[in-house]
């Protein structure tokens, strides 16, 4: 009986060892696990990290191409082809009769012996601008518009005539066709634009070699 009692007693802890081993087993990862778990959870979302700027520039929106504005009959002559560089017989002809009397020959402007004109060695105009100034003129100013019609309706910078007041806009002289307006901004571009002072070898390609007019450009001997 005595013997009967010890192996049941060794029996039932041998038992307990091992529910106790089992049970330490399965626990004890989860409890380690916990704190961890705890956390990457807590108790919502955390926040979110601040947004750090980009090295990188922010994109600039696209600048509109020259004369994207211009109105549709400027906007025609701008459109014919550029002279080619050995075909500015007629700008230069045209200059003389409807430019040189303000710009002066050489484009500088400044007061002179048709009035007082900006200088076109030192504008920044590009060829449409160039276009739209001889056709339309510049109101308010003494530059006069060359094309006809340039203001009937809703024309030249989107102003009528009859809605200005007088002498807002001048009439010049001479008007010109659209062709010849293109021919005398490519001769402006070609041989005015962004030039320095004025030289003797653009004199005499103006007027014409053995000119007086071209005398003060000579270099002293």
């Amino acid at each position: 009986m005595r013997f009967r009692n010890f192996w049941c007693g060794r029996r039932r802890l041998a038992a307990r060892l091992i529910s106790a081993f089992f049970w330490a087993s399965f626990l004890l990862p989860l409890l380690l696990a916990a704190p961890l778990l705890a956390a990457g959870s807590g108790e919502g979302p955390g926040p979110s990290p601040a947004p750090q700027p980009s090295s990188q520039p922010a994109p600039q929106p696209a600048s509109p191409p020259a004369g994207a504005d211009l109105p549709p009959a400027i906007a025609a002559i701008a459109a014919i082809p550029d002279a080619a560089p050995g075909d500015l017989a007629q700008g230069q002809r045209l200059y003389r009769a409807n430019c040189a009397g303000c710009h002066k020959w050489h484009g500088g402007g400044g007061g002179g012996y048709g009035g007082a004109a900006l200088s076109l060695r030192a504008t920044a105009l590009e060829r449409p601008q160039i276009i739209e100034t001889i056709a339309c003129g510049r109101p308010g100013t003494g530059m006069p518009y060359h094309l006809r019609d340039a203001y009937a309706g809703a024309g030249c910078y989107g102003l009528a005539e009859k809605d200005l007041p007088a002498g807002m806009v001048l009439e010049a002289n001479n008007f010109l066709r659209p062709a010849e307006i293109a021919a005398i901004a490519d001769y402006v571009i070609a041989t005015i634009k962004g030039r320095g002072e004025p030289t003797l070898a653009e004199c005499r390609a103006f007027f014409g070699e053995g000119s007086r007019v071209c005398d003060i450009y000579e270099k002293p001997q």
